[in-house]
């Protein structure tokens, strides 16, 4: 039986300095579910996310993966080594081409030389063209990065992450520089994904959140308010969590 990706946060807490930033922060995410993560600016949703890749700053309680707690250098390694993060804010370079931007970013978070030489027959190219199609950029691959728009380069950024094919994906207002079309077609993308995938995304847009996610996970003040599950969505009860 093939196993499935797990992480889970115990008794989490978390601050900065003098600032409680999580307080018990106890959560489950698992493979094969899309989890949104909801909350007004400053509840703490960009937190979790960056706190289970960096361990910064944890003042207590654990994170396990797979059941085992994450603990040792050689553990967190193997941890990171499994998770894409894709950040609200574009980390492109501007006066590179398209194509360079992907061999760049693919080169760091792999962390070994993973270039990609332009040959529409070899698989891997066939791949990230296909990737590239789904989200409308395969015109745009020799194209200088300066040139593309803001919603274009948020879409790159999601499509290399996609690319790297990574068994866990953290994404933070990753439909924040998006049209309203374009934020469907990246959140069915997402949804697809997660059938394999552990997938948990911090969302801004109730409507999107309440189409697509199987969870929705409620914070208020760097606490968890709710968890609620799409048989109990009910939007009316969700406004509180959005500015």
């Amino acid at each position: 039986m093939q196993n499935i990706n797990k992480i889970e946060l115990k008794n989490l807490f978390v601050s900065d300095k003098n600032n409680l930033l999580l307080s018990n922060i106890n959560l489950n995410f698992h493979e094969g579910e899309l989890v949104g993560i909801i909350g007004k600016s400053g509840a703490g949703k960009t937190t979790i996310l960056k706190t289970i890749i960096s361990f910064d700053n944890i003042k207590s309680g654990e994170i396990l993966f797979n059941g085992s707690t994450v603990k040792a250098k050689k553990d967190m390694k193997n941890f990171r080594n499994n998770i894409s993060y894709i950040s609200q804010f574009p980390n492109l370079v501007n006066d590179i081409s398209v194509l360079d931007n992907i061999n760049r970013l693919c080169e760091f978070r792999t962390n070994w030389f993973k270039r990609i030489f332009w040959n529409p027959k070899t698989n891997e190219t066939k791949k990230l063209i296909d990737i590239l199609r789904k989200f409308g950029l395969e015109n745009k691959i020799f194209e200088k990065t300066d040139k593309l728009s803001g919603g274009e380069k948020q879409r790159l950024l999601i499509a290399i992450e996609f690319f790297n094919d990574k068994a866990i994906i953290f994404a933070d207002e990753p439909t924040s520089n998006l049209d309203v079309l374009n934020s469907e077609k990246i959140m069915r993308q997402f949804k697809e994904m997660s059938k394999n995938k552990l997938i948990v995304i911090n969302i801004h847009d109730l409507n999107l959140a309440t189409k697509f996610c199987d969870k929705l996970i409620c914070l208020e003040n760097g606490t968890v308010k709710k968890i609620i599950h799409k048989e109990d969505f009910i939007k009316g009860n969700l406004n509180e969590f959005f500015d």
